[in-house]
Order: structure tokens, then C-alpha cells, then sequence
């Protein structure tokens, strides 16, 4: 298991589309967890849950918010070019931002999400109840979501 969430960054780029399933960050000005990353991750068949901000890591921060520019393609910027397509970016409503991992499909519960993983079931819950609706709601209004 990784001792600190830093670990996860230096093997970043080799194991990105296996590893990092859901990150959550929120802008230090933002409602709900204010300032707040968090991010899942697949280790040895568990789920790990990170949790930091902006205020204790910035160092973290400012990397999650570099994966958010490089592998996404719905924020483009001149200083940051997008290299791969492995996230799908969603809104989470009043300053949050949510990637989800390309190859993962959230099915949404009464206040959770799930997904399938090698035949295994696993949780995600997102930091407020805000976020968690702007993620439902195209889960709810499209068949091919």
C-alpha cells in the first residue's frame, strides 16, 4: 500500500489506467469540501480512498489539478497540453470538478456509486451530497452514459 498519496504521482504515468479511478477536487473558494482532493485508487484488488486540500498539500493539489489539464479534453489551456484521453471530466456543481476513470462505468445508488472491477464490486462516495447529484443526473437522463 502507498504510505502517502505522493508515492502514487512517481508511478503515475505507468500505471494511470489501471490505478486512479476517481478524483474529486474542489477550489479553495468552493462550497462543500472546500479546497479538498480526493482520490481513488485500485491497489491489489482493494479500493483506497485519499483524502487532502489545498491546504494541507498544496504540492498535491497543484498535481491533480496538472492530471485534470493533461488527460482530459474538456479544459484546454495554453500552458498545458492535453497528452492522452483517460478521464471523462464532470462538473460537480459550485467549484467541484470530478475526473472518472475512461474505462470505468459508475452505476448510481441511493447516496453512492458503484462499479465493476474484474468481477468485483466496488464503492465510491463522493464528498458532499451536491456533487454526488450533478454526477447522478446524466447517469439518470442518459441511456448511454
Amino acid at each position: 500500500m502507498y504510505n502517502n498519496v505522493l508515492a502514487l504521482w512517481y508511478f503515475f504515468d505507468h500505471f494511470i489506467t489501471i490505478i486512479l479511478v476517481y478524483i474529486e477536487m474542489v477550489e479553495g473558494g468552493a462550497m462543500g469540501n472546500v479546497g479538498g482532493v480526493i482520490i481513488y485508487i485500485m491497489e491489489n484488488k482493494k479500493l483506497l480512498r485519499y483524502k487532502t486540500s489545498l491546504f494541507n498539500e498544496n504540492n498535491v493539489y497543484s498535481q491533480v489539478q496538472e492530471i485534470i489539464l493533461k488527460y482530459q479534453d474538456k479544459f484546454k489551456t495554453n500552458t498545458i497540453k492535453v497528452e492522452k484521453v483517460l478521464f471523462e471530466y464532470h462538473y460537480g456543481g459550485m467549484g467541484n470538478n470530478v475526473l472518472i476513470n475512461k474505462k470505468i462505468t459508475l452505476e448510481k445508488e441511493e447516496s453512492f456509486f458503484r462499479f465493476n472491477f474484474k468481477n468485483d464490486s466496488y464503492k465510491i462516495f463522493c464528498s458532499v451530497q451536491g456533487v454526488f447529484m450533478y454526477l447522478a443526473y446524466p447517469i439518470d437522463h442518459s441511456k448511454n452514459y
